[in-house]
């Protein structure tokens, strides 16, 4: 399994308010496909959209805790998905 991360802003419509979920999945369908179940109706911006309801995601290799952590030192990782 892969660890993909889903960050978020201040954005008070976003399941959380800043700090990032990470989801745990074979591919990013998967990711995906977990996101939609665990936040529901928070989990897309608009009916039936494809527009995911948060700030950006990365895969592994593509999310830096060093670019996260020192500009946004309160954010925190807000639950890990399986």
């Amino acid at each position: 399994m892969n660890n993909y991360y889903f960050t978020f802003g201040t954005n008070p419509d976003f399941p959380y308010q800043k700090g990032y979920v990470i989801i745990k999945a074979d591919s990013w369908d998967e990711a995906f496909e977990k996101w939609d179940t665990r936040f529901g109706n928070k989990a897309r911006v608009g009916r039936n959209s494809d527009v995911i309801n948060c700030a950006f995601f990365y895969d592994e290799a593509n999310f830096d805790f060093n670019y996260v952590s020192p500009n946004y030192p309160s954010e925190i990782c807000h639950e890990i998905i399986e």
